[in-house]
């Protein structure tokens, strides 16, 4: 089987297409940049104390993904794609936030990257 845009099933197509379309590929691993943003997260402590919860799904979804700039070219079907950039130091700052919905939702939560256009976290 030769690797083009059908032979995985792992993402739907447009998905695929624009991981791939980033730079992103089967096998991606970039744990040493993964781990410098978990560095960064664990060190960073906001004026009232709070600080980012840093755990294993979230480092590996860096390793794959960290640093792509995800830009889709097709229509969503119930709202517009975003442009995204998937680095989680755009959430630096957002540690209470992040730890106030990761309650709220009774589980972990880590930024993964923002909407450029947006600035959505």
């Amino acid at each position: 089987m030769h690797a083009d845009r059908t032979s995985t099933t792992r993402f739907p197509v447009p998905v695929d297409a624009a991981l791939r379309d980033a730079g992103w590929h089967p096998g991606r691993w970039d744990i040493k940049q993964a781990e410098i943003w978990a560095d960064a997260l664990r060190e960073h402590t906001s004026p009232a104390g709070h600080r980012h919860t840093v755990f294993p799904a979230a480092v590996e979804a860096w390793a794959e993904f960290g640093g792509l700039h995800i830009a889709p070219t097709g229509p969503g079907r119930q709202i517009a794609p975003a442009t995204l950039h998937l680095d989680p130091l755009h959430g630096l700052h957002m540690a209470r936030t992040l730890g106030d919905l990761g309650r709220a939702l009774d589980t972990q939560t880590c930024p993964l990257g923002a909407e450029t256009d947006s600035q959505a976290l």
